[in-house]
């Protein structure tokens, strides 16, 4: 049967045998620069519209019979080939942008052998050139938009990176960076302009839009873009298996001026015209994993056995890519600037402007008041890598004493202790029910693809929620202080050594400091170990969650360890206070210590009985 505009919807509703060579022809057809542009359309918008309502349906689950026959029948060639048809009319630009559009859907309906079998065929078929071309050079902002969300799907949905070297992951990460800082501006006036503000009718799904309100609505649009350039630069770092230190490091080193630009996207503001951006927090998330230690240890505490060596090493390259961040111009003004920024943003003001983007900027679906809470949860993450940062940068080999005592507010606040759910459920207080979801937010990555085929990998990456990130970075700030003698130092300061943030105070620094606070700090660290301890006993016992569980301990590990290093830099002032800590610890590593060795995550269940013998 030869396929037409007539018989369109035979392919899907004929037999398997006859729609095989059918589906052939088509994309015979589609693959012609001369293809007729009705032609295209329909069968294009058919399959893509097709495939869009069935990625809700059946995501992970495997290939449709008819996304079947269309893979073994050439469709990804026959779309990027489509996708590049030279003749610039307004229906073939919509066709080209279906085409690529297609591919997300497509993607997110494949189990994860077809994931892999469908980005090779990807690939093999240019289509991260013919995506980055699209960004860069295509005069229509619809196409700069598709060649972007493109490039999601091949970083975030499949295994873009996986194979690169650090040099090329590099290079990629700093454009999609790039093209994050550009600004909305072009693509408004682009829409302004009679001849193109067709490409609205894409967008909103309505025809005869006026030019300014397609000017004003592709701002929302192109924040949309900024977001798959930003999911981009994730799904690169955060593929799995996880890249080694060494990999990591050596990504900085091609392009130490990646962490200038990651933190010029966190602090870009909170557009009106897409309050729900995650630009930022995707941005600090990105940064926060170019200074994570390994999760097979704790970070300054020596092991030995098998683990040592590997482990050692991979500890200096992840201390050589800190110095790396932290060598960077202003690095640290950025940080506290972010961190301040989210201070000074309430609950209320920002559903304000939520709930302005319909009447203002005329969004097609806008948010509703659930995204506040989910915010919420993203400037979380945004906090709890701030804090990491500021953990991290302890462990350079001459951190600046003005940048220690500037951070020592934020991480004080950082440790404060917020109202539980079952008090917020009694006062019934809206904006403690959104502060609540930013405090409890936690960084436990796996890639995107695992998630949707529901395949069991490793996390890739891990912060904890800031009720235990806070105390590590406040206690580490205090042992640094502590080992050049800062802190007897500056109870008796008069004023603060110029250069430190203006947003710290010498009040502020003379109470953390003072024996009082101190002697607080510790005793409310010690109670936040003991509370992780039995989160993660109960992960085991109850849940038989056994990677979080070791997630969970490692993050106690950590706060213990710094609580013992603190007390050891204060020449033992404070051995009363931290009695039992060093019990806790060892047993947090009788727990661990196997998994670490082994390496295998799978084979930790007999060590977490251990819990059960000992309490832990």
């Amino acid at each position: 049967m030869e396929p037409t505009t007539e018989n369109r919807n035979f392919m899907f509703d004929g037999p398997q045998n006859v729609v095989k060579p059918f589906m052939s022809r088509v994309f015979e057809r589609l693959r012609r620069p001369d293809v007729d542009t009705e032609f295209a359309n329909e069968y294009i918008y058919a399959l893509r519209n097709q495939w869009l309502r069935e990625s809700y349906m059946f995501a992970g689950q495997g290939f449709t019979d008819l996304q079947r026959i269309s893979f073994e029948s050439g469709i990804v060639e026959t779309l990027l080939q489509f996708s590049q048809n030279p003749r610039s009319t307004t229906d073939l630009a919509i066709s080209t942008y279906l085409a690529m559009d297609t591919f997300q859907y497509f993607a997110r309906i494949a189990n994860l052998s077809q994931h892999r079998k469908l980005y090779d065929e990807m690939m093999r078929h240019n289509a991260l050139e013919i995506a980055i071309d699209q960004v860069e050079n295509h005069e229509l902002c619809l196409h700069r938009y598709i060649g972007r969300a493109l490039i999601r799907v091949l970083a975030q949905f499949m295994f873009l990176g996986d194979s690169f070297s650090p040099k090329r992951t590099a290079d990629l990460c700093e454009r999609f960076c790039r093209w994050t800082l550009e600004g909305p501006e072009r693509d408004s006036e682009e829409l302004l302009q009679p001849d193109k503000t067709w490409q609205s009718q894409m967008m909103i799904g309505r025809f005869g839009t006026p030019p300014r309100v397609a000017a004003t609505y592709v701002k929302r649009w192109y924040a949309m873009s900024q977001e798959f350039c930003m999911f981009s630069v994730y799904g690169m770092l955060s593929r799995s298996p996880s890249p080694d230190a060494k990999f990591i490091l050596s990504i900085l080193e091609f392009k130490p001026e990646l962490v200038d630009m990651l933190l010029k996207v966190g602090m870009l503001p909170r557009a009106p015209w897409y309050p729900e951006s995650q630009i930022d927090s995707l941005a600090f998330e990105s940064l926060n994993r170019l200074v994570l230690f390994p999760l097979s240890g704790v970070p300054s505490l020596p092991l030995e056995g098998d683990l040592k060596d590997n482990y050692e090493q991979e500890c200096n390259h992840t201390l050589k890519s800190i110095e790396i961040v932290t060598s960077r111009p202003n690095w640290s003004t950025y940080l506290i600037n972010a961190w301040m920024k989210l201070e000074k943003e309430v609950p209320f003001a920002v559903k304000r402007t939520l709930s302005r983007v319909g009447s203002d900027y005329f969004a097609v679906k806008p948010p509703g008041e659930e995204m506040l809470h989910t915010i919420f949860s993203w400037r979380g993450k945004i906090r709890v890598s701030i804090l990491r940062l500021i953990a991290a940068s302890t462990y350079a080999s001459q951190p600046k004493d003005i940048d220690l005592l500037s951070f020592l507010y934020i991480a004080y606040l950082g440790s404060q202790r917020f109202k539980s759910q079952l008090e917020i459920a009694r006062s019934g207080n809206l904006e403690d029910q959104y502060l609540y979801a930013e405090r409890n937010e936690e960084i436990a990555t796996v890639p995107f693809w695992a998630m949707e085929t529901q395949t069991d990998v490793e996390h890739t990456a891990w912060t904890p929620r800031e009720f235990i990130t806070g105390p590590i970075a406040l206690v580490r700030l205090l042992t640094t202080l502590a080992s050049r003698g800062l802190i007897d130092r500056a109870r008796t300061m008069e004023e603060l050594p110029e250069g430190v943030s203006p947003s710290t105070t010498i009040k502020q620094v003379k109470q953390i400091l003072s024996s009082e606070i101190m002697l607080k700090i510790i005793s409310l660290s010690k109670k936040r170990v003991k509370s992780v301890r039995e989160e993660g006993r109960d992960c085991v016992t109850t849940q038989k969650d056994y990677k979080k569980a070791h997630l969970l301990y490692l993050s106690a590990s950590e706060l213990a360890w710094n609580l013992l290093e603190l007390n050891q830099s204060l020449g033992g002032r404070f051995d009363t206070e931290v009695e039992g800590v060093t019990k806790e610890l060892v047993l947090f590593l009788l727990v661990m210590l196997p998994k670490c060795v082994s390496g295998a995550w799978t084979t930790r269940e007999p060590s977490f009985r251990l819990l059960e013998s000992t309490g832990c």
